[in-house]
């Protein structure tokens, strides 16, 4: 599906150095081996790889896209799908048990908001620097951001733990917060633990909604 998606992106660059369908129909075949990276740093790909099409180096443009493609994916995926996304979901259930019912739609707002930003930021990297543009993604320091933005999460994590069991069946129980902070700071000290070994942290968002939930029956 990606690669479908890349002729379909690049398509409009060709259509100047082949302005003939037949030629233009054998380019974009090209475009159709195998393509697969993270979608917001596809971006980047595309940008590089149109970056060298629009000089009319059709090796290079395809050169690009097969030693940008993985890389990027790896980056992207720590950053976008390991970091910044778990991180708003946690923020938008911290809101949420604070009372800010809004939060989630703030949160979906944000995602696509930052999502749609860095597609445009990293093409017009990749259009500008070709392969160079691995240099800027790295000066970007995605990863490095990944690392502190899932540190601000395992706290926030820590956060909607107590929350979650300070006014809910405990709370019911009157079970004293300071017994229940006994508990549950030991646990999300584990939970640390386990994110560091690369568990996707997006399971322990779903567990602590699911807990969430189960809790609000009771």
């Amino acid at each position: 599906m990606q690669s479908l998606g890349h002729a379909h992106a690049i398509e409009p660059v060709l259509r100047d150095s082949f302005p003939d369908d037949g030629e233009r129909a054998t380019q974009l075949s090209r475009r159709m081996e195998f393509f697969n990276t993270n979608p917001f740093l596809a971006s980047a790909v595309l940008g590089s790889s149109a970056h060298y099409e629009l000089e009319d180096d059709h090796e290079a443009a395809t050169e690009a896209v097969q030693l940008l493609m993985g890389p990027f994916g790896g980056i992207g995926d720590s950053f976008y799908w390991g970091s910044l996304k778990p991180l708003l979901i946690l923020v938008a259930m911290a809101a949420v048990l604070e009372g800010y019912w809004a939060a989630p739609f703030v949160f979906a707002f944000t995602f696509c908001l930052i999502g749609m930003a860095s597609r445009l930021y990293f093409f017009n990297l990749g259009l500008k620097n070709g392969k160079r543009v691995v240099v800027s993604v790295q000066h970007a320091g995605l990863l490095l951001w990944s690392k502190r933005l899932k540190v601000v999460g395992a706290f926030i994590l820590g956060w909607v733990a107590f929350r979650m069991c300070s006014t809910g069946v405990l709370a019911a129980w009157q079970v004293p917060q300071l017994l229940t902070a006994a508990v549950v700071l030991p646990s999300i000290l584990l939970l640390g633990q386990v994110i560091k070994r690369e568990l996707d942290p997006i399971w322990l968002v779903e567990a602590s909604a699911l807990t969430c939930i189960l809790l609000a029956a009771i």
